[in-house]
């Protein structure tokens, strides 16, 4: 078995207000599925964990080109997102505004737990970082290749 180098790192927007979450969340009624999409700003928030050389040469390319979905990395896991500061909902052509509100005032009493107790189901979470990155390499070492 041969040995691949593995980089210990950590991953954080160069500026603040960079980093949105995009959730989208689905509801069907009489066989129509209904789409909503909530985009949250956070102005902070950190990765970290083990990279292939590979995966930190794709990250630094994602740094100049200003945009990250840091998610997609094996072995890079969220840390923390920090102080969020917006959140808009959206929905697909046939929710109603009536139908907006509701979730809108859903989620600002009871969070995630208000969707779910409405029947709206979880389909996707995305997470990009809109600007370079801070990648600090906290250490290097080598590591088992299972290929």
């Amino acid at each position: 078995m041969s040995e691949k180098k593995l980089i210990k790192i950590s991953v954080e927007p160069d500026y603040k207000k960079s980093i949105s979450e995009i959730q989208t969340w689905c509801k069907e009624i009489e066989g129509e599925k209904y789409w909503i999409t909530m985009d949250q700003g956070w102005r902070w928030g950190k990765w970290v964990g083990e990279v292939t050389e590979e995966q930190l040469a794709e990250l630094r390319e994602d740094s100049e080109n200003g945009v990250c979905e840091p998610d997609i990395y094996e072995g890079l896991d969220m840390d923390y997102l920090d102080d969020g500061v917006w959140m808009h909902f959206e929905g697909s052509a046939n929710v109603t505004e009536e139908m907006l509100t509701e979730v809108e005032e859903l989620f600002d009493e009871d969070g995630y737990v208000g969707l779910e107790s409405a029947d709206w189901v979880d389909h996707d979470c995305e997470l990009f970082i809109n600007t370079g990155l801070n990648i600090n390499i906290i250490e290097e070492r080598e590591g088992e290749n299972n290929e």
